[in-house]
């Protein structure tokens, strides 16, 4: 018997654990999927998890790599759910629908938050910039003693290809801020490019998970219509004619709507009712990490080819 890896030893220890590492997972995937992403119960699951866990631990690393976060990122999402501040104030940032700007309100001072409390009005979009001009910060950096010294700079193309991933990204912000600590007077400003194509990935492979289970799913219900004498009766156009057969049901569901709904809704249950032993999570994670690739490396080639 091959032997398993850590990531399916992590996932097969549930009994360990409150909750499992693909229990947190499957939770944080439906809350992306949604059409207004919930960070703030995104927050809360991670804030969960970094309790049962540990941030550092391996299991929290599978679940980051699980839902494509990088570990800043959790860490300041749950930063976010840690937050009394906007526990308190929820109903003033309740529509905020960026993480970044939530992460950004629980890193002001009590005077600039107090200032962004008292600027908020019903309508008002709230984003980064906003923050930025309501406590002055815009035009403090206009008369900002700090200039570029360096510029560090990635190769989108490598970011856009998933080669320079997390571990990269956090590789680079650990080297710059103990520069920043060894060195007096320089300062750190986080372009935020890597963040919001992070975020980009992210949605792209909820997209390539969801394309692999429809795939599957339409395996497992073309097997078991072959496999049912109900259904190669109904098959038979003359028989079907004659006898005036309706379709038959698809195991436990009643047409393939309801099939595939119950696909999406609980993966391993339909699978299980339709006796597709062939199925498997990590056949499932190989194949969307080769259709998220593939997906990439084809945008990246006409776009180049358009350059």
């Amino acid at each position: 018997m091959a032997k398993k890896s850590t990531l399916e030893k992590h996932f097969e220890d549930a009994a360990k654990n409150t909750e499992g590492v693909r229990a947190f997972a499957e939770r944080i995937r439906k809350k992306l999927s949604e059409s207004a992403t919930a960070w703030w119960d995104i927050a809360g699951i991670l804030e969960k998890a970094e309790r049962q866990y540990a941030l550092s631990s391996d299991e929290m690393q599978a679940l980051l790599s699980e839902v494509g976060f990088t570990k800043s990122k959790a860490s300041k999402l749950i930063q976010v759910a840690k937050s009394e501040r906007l526990r308190e104030h929820f109903a003033e940032f309740s529509i905020t629908t960026a993480w970044t700007v939530l992460y950004r309100i629980t890193s002001l001072s009590d005077e600039e938050f107090a200032l962004v409390l008292a600027a908020v009005r019903p309508g008002i979009v709230l984003t980064n910039a906003w923050i930025d001009d309501v406590i002055g910060l815009r035009k403090d950096r206009k008369n900002s003693a700090f200039k570029p010294l360096f510029s560090v700079e990635v190769d989108v193309r490598a970011l856009k290809g998933l080669k320079f991933q997390g571990d990269s990204y956090e590789q680079v912000m650990t080297a710059l801020e103990t520069l920043k600590k060894k060195v007096p007077f320089l300062e750190v400003v986080d372009s935020g490019l890597f963040e919001k194509e992070y975020d980009r990935i992210g949605r792209d492979k909820q997209k390539a998970r969801d394309y692999v289970l429809g795939k599957f799913a339409r395996k497992a219900i073309a097997d078991y219509k072959s496999a049912s004498s109900e259904w190669k009766q109904y098959d038979n156009k003359k028989l079907r004619a004659e006898l005036k057969l309706k379709p038959p049901k698809i195991g436990i569901y009643s047409d393939l709507e309801e099939a595939l709904a119950s696909a999406k809704a609980s993966p391993p249950e339909f699978f299980k009712v339709l006796n597709a032993d062939w199925f498997s999570e990590s056949d499932w994670d190989t194949e969307t990490t080769a259709v998220l690739h593939n997906r990439r490396e084809k945008y990246l080639a006409e776009n180049s080819a358009d350059e």
